[in-house]
């Protein structure tokens, strides 16, 4: 039975609005200008199929939401595809989110934003640190400007080469790219930190991390640990 949204009732604005883009067949987001609300549009596609999966699919609703759900995610056919048929798998079953992430490299060879996602699967998953390194480095080939790329790259040497020489090099040749890129500043501010290099240049960075994302938690949990580990002013990190 194919059922209307009209017709169904759903918990939450989310949902309905999900079985509303099956119902009309409405495209997902494509435009390269809306980048950070695709993003967030498809975290919160992935959020809710997670809680469209928890359902036990007993009533006409709860099938009806499933199908669109399926149904949404293979639409989409660009690298969050494969991104969010891997992520169920990653802490699961690795070999089957790896071998999902091996077929979508083959669509998509030069899709930096899937190398990096891989290379990062293959280092804090897998443990694999010399493929790891491969695909941050197949990833930079492919777009070198892309900043994320570049500061997980940094991060990589850092954490896993110990080479801090450079790591700091891939940090500035970010920065010098992308000055505002709050991840970036933040990933940097906490080198500088764990390598006991310039301490108010860390928190004038891991600040403006703040300032650029207010709400992005990795942000604020790096300030408030810097302030509390580096400064001990335990004070400001509650605030």
């Amino acid at each position: 039975v194919n059922l209307s949204p009209r017709s169904i009732e759903a918990s939450d604005f989310d949902q309905l609005m999900l079985l509303v883009q099956r119902e009309f067949d409405l495209p997902h987001p494509e435009l390269d200008r809306w980048e950070t609300v695709r993003s967030n549009y498809f975290e919160a596609l992935d959020s809710l199929r997670t809680q469209v999966d928890k359902l036990d699919g007993s009533g006409p609703s709860e099938r009806a939401l499933k199908e669109a759900s399926a149904e949404a995610i293979d639409r989409i056919t660009d690298w969050w595809a494969v991104e969010l048929a891997a992520r169920p798998f990653k802490k699961t079953d690795p070999r089957k989110a790896d071998e999902i992430y091996r077929r979508g490299l083959e669509a998509l060879p030069t899709s930096e934003k899937l190398l990096n996602n891989y290379a990062l699967f293959l280092d804090e998953v897998v443990g694999d640190t010399d493929r790891a390194e491969e695909y941050f480095t197949r990833a930079i080939d492919a777009a070198p400007e892309n900043v994320t790329c570049l500061a997980n790259y940094a991060a990589f040497v850092h954490e896993v080469r110990r080479d801090a020489d450079r790591a700091e090099a891939l940090f500035t040749q970010a920065l010098v790219l992308e000055p505002e890129h709050a991840g970036t500043l933040w990933r940097f501010a906490r080198f500088l930190r764990r390598t006991g290099g310039d301490l108010a240049r860390a928190e004038r960075m891991h600040r403006r991390a703040v300032e650029l994302g207010p709400e992005d938690p990795r942000s604020l949990s790096a300030l408030a640990f810097f302030l509390t580990h580096a400064r001990q002013d335990y004070d400001a990190a509650e605030d």
